[in-house]
């Protein structure tokens, strides 16, 4: 199962790039793994479910996206070891409002491109 989620991953990772995002350069290195971890899981959840094809990609793009806005917050947030204050809290959920709005200009399709509000 392994090899099959790694190809789908890479098939969505060349769906993303294919509309001019590289996140492994937009990333941070650990924000990358999470998505990656996290398209991983989401993928291997799937295939269990007996996914078609369009599903399991659609999975993919929207797992490896759905944290796009943290690339507009300031990683001394994202990273913070204490407790976060009241605002760095509300830009930290702002996140997904970012991420609907910067991703929507590339139209993924209907069922990803609201994937990052959630």
């Amino acid at each position: 199962m392994k090899d099959k989620i790694d190809h789908i991953i890479n098939l969505s990772l060349n769906i993303i790039t294919d509309k001019g995002i590289n996140l492994k350069e937009l990333y941070p290195e650990d924000l990358f793994t999470h998505c990656l971890g996290v398209a991983h899981l989401a993928i291997a959840l799937g295939i269990e479910y007996n996914f078609n094809l369009q599903d399991l990609l659609d999975l993919g793009v929207g797992s490896l996206v759905h944290d796009y806005g943290k690339i507009e917050i300031a990683e001394k947030i994202l990273n913070k070891s204490g407790a976060l204050d009241n605002s760095e809290y509300q830009l930290i959920q702002s996140h997904t409002s970012i991420g609907y709005r910067e991703l929507k200009q590339y139209s993924f399709n209907k069922r990803t491109d609201g994937v990052s509000v959630f």
